[in-house]
């Protein structure tokens, strides 16, 4: 029985996942309007996009691997890596994505500190990386001096990148200590990022974050009959790096949802009505919630091939 489930927990992962993400679309599937238009340039516009962030975020993931462990790990794994912590996020807890994942690596020879120690430093590029990102396009929109000063002040932020991570892993600590009473034995001994290698990390989330804002966007002119606007994008860009962080830190929220439309339609009101704000904001997730689900599709497939592959060798 255990080797059973040695074998085909992954599967059994993915199916639970994938139903959790189908139960949501079934039951949010009567909230957008019904008049919605579509203009197919404009969608193939976000698909490529879409694609472009997944391999990106692959890309930065193994990097981060690469730059703090001697694991050679291939692209493909690292790309099965993220689409696992895409799906994972949504079942209850919203950490079983990153386990899933974590148990990926400890089967490749990683130990469970390291695994913390990688997930802790590239959630922490991630988040700061959005901070910077957000005061940037806030400190553009509004034109105000107090906010470009607090965008310069955000971006020279990059150089205590490591003072801050060391911080982070003080912080994760003390948190260890309040739920299971003890400290990750271990982790404030393992390697940071230097600052080279977390200014490029940095500069590849913002990146990362930016070509995210641009899918939003080309799934907003795609459904919505809206006139190009480049300010929208700013807008739209701003709101969903500011709802998709907030909703992170939201623990009693799979995958964020509720917490970010509510915030991004905070945001988006500052440009459009409410009422088209917040179909925009569902917009966004639906196509959030649909591209994860087919890319956790993929992953099932990949899975079961290899499953397959692996037990007919054997």
């Amino acid at each position: 029985m255990l080797v059973w489930l040695k074998r085909f927990w992954l599967s059994f992962f993915i199916l639970f996942a994938l139903l959790f993400i189908g139960h949501y679309l079934w039951i949010e599937k009567d909230k957008l309007e019904n008049h919605l238009t579509l203009n197919p340039h404009y969608l193939w516009i976000a698909v490529v996009l879409q694609i472009l962030f997944l391999l990106l975020t692959a890309y930065l993931w193994r990097y981060n691997i690469l730059q703090l462990t001697p694991l050679k790990i291939k692209f493909k794994s690292a790309l099965m890596q993220i689409i696992l912590l895409m799906i994972g996020k949504y079942l209850p807890g919203k950490v079983w994505g990153m386990f899933a994942r974590g148990t990926q690596l400890k089967n490749k020879g990683l130990s469970w500190t390291e695994i913390i120690s990688l997930t802790l430093q590239e959630q922490f590029a991630l988040v700061h990386s959005g901070a910077i990102l957000a005061a940037t396009l806030w400190a553009v929109l509004t034109q105000e001096l107090l906010w470009v000063c607090i965008a310069v002040l955000a971006w020279l932020s990059i150089g205590l990148g490591r003072v801050l991570l060391s911080l982070s892993f003080r912080f994760y600590n003390v948190i260890s200590r309040w739920f299971i009473k003890k400290e990750i034995e271990g982790l404030t001994d393992l390697p940071l990022l230097d600052i080279t290698a977390y200014f490029y990390l940095i500069i590849g989330f913002v990146t990362a974050w930016s070509m995210l804002g641009l899918v939003y966007s080309g799934v907003y002119f795609a459904f919505v009959n809206a006139l190009f606007n480049v300010e929208l994008i700013l807008w739209i860009t701003l709101a969903n790096v500011v709802g998709m962080t907030v909703g992170f830190f939201a623990l009693f929220a799979p995958g964020g949802i509720g917490v970010r439309e509510s915030v991004s339609t905070l945001f988006l009101i500052q440009f459009m009505p409410l009422e088209q704000a917040i179909m925009a904001s569902l917009l966004f997730r639906f196509w959030t919630v649909c591209t994860e689900l087919l890319a956790g599709i993929l992953l099932l497939m990949v899975s079961e091939e290899k499953t397959t592959t692996t037990s007919l060798e054997q």
